[in-house]
């Protein structure tokens, strides 16, 4: 008799083990699994971007925020080593070319011209990472760009930058990896080997 009450504990207890299991495999996991999943993040992702402002595919001079972006400050500053300047239509014959090109990149922005954006780069550099998709006028700020470096080889000049500078109101057609009124710095390569200067490297600091 009290070998059977004895097996009957066992099974019992075995039961309650398999039983646990069952509730943590069936109920634990799967909500684990859940919050994992490729939905989760994707419901995620778009929260994410719900705070880039609507796209306006018009020229700046026509957006209701247009007075507000021309309060703030749009001067281009080239800055090397612990200097830094401003540079304007009234002073630019004293800035290298290198320096000037960021003029160019600027106004590819602010016009909203994917294709003077891409004429920038090199074809090496389109080639490899592709045409940019059509983005809207960029109300870009606080702009300046620093001369890291300057290196000359085979008859090539090349010229090493870090660029910042800000959104407003940004709708993320261009960059999608910063919001607006925030800076993340790039880091910018030119160089003339096709006989003008083209960006050859963009990168992202992290």
């Amino acid at each position: 008799m009290k070998n059977g009450k004895k097996v009957f504990a066992i099974w019992a207890a075995v039961f309650a083990v398999v039983a646990a299991a069952a509730v943590f495999v069936g109920i634990i996991l799967p909500r684990t699994a859940d919050n994992n999943s490729g939905s989760a993040n994707e419901a995620e992702y778009n929260n994410l971007y719900d705070w880039f402002y609507d796209a306006k595919w018009v020229p700046l001079e026509e957006r209701e925020d247009y007075e507000d972006y021309l309060d703030l400050n749009r001067f281009l500053y080239f800055k090397d080593g612990n200097v830094t300047r401003g540079i304007s239509d009234d002073n630019e014959q004293q800035f290298d070319e290198d320096t000037l090109f960021f003029k160019k990149y600027f106004a590819a922005l602010e016009a909203g011209d994917a294709s003077a954006y891409d004429a920038l780069f090199s074809d090496a550099y389109i080639a490899e990472h592709g045409k940019t998709p059509e983005f809207t006028p960029q109300m870009t700020y606080d702009r300046t760009v620093e001369r890291v470096s300057v290196d000359y080889f085979g008859g090539t000049s090349s010229y090493t930058y870090n660029v910042s500078y800000k959104f407003f109101h940004n709708d993320g057609t261009f960059r999608r990896d910063v919001y607006s009124d925030a800076a993340r710095t790039l880091y910018i390569v030119l160089d003339d080997s096709s006989g003008e200067l083209k960006i050859t490297e963009l990168k992202y600091y992290t």
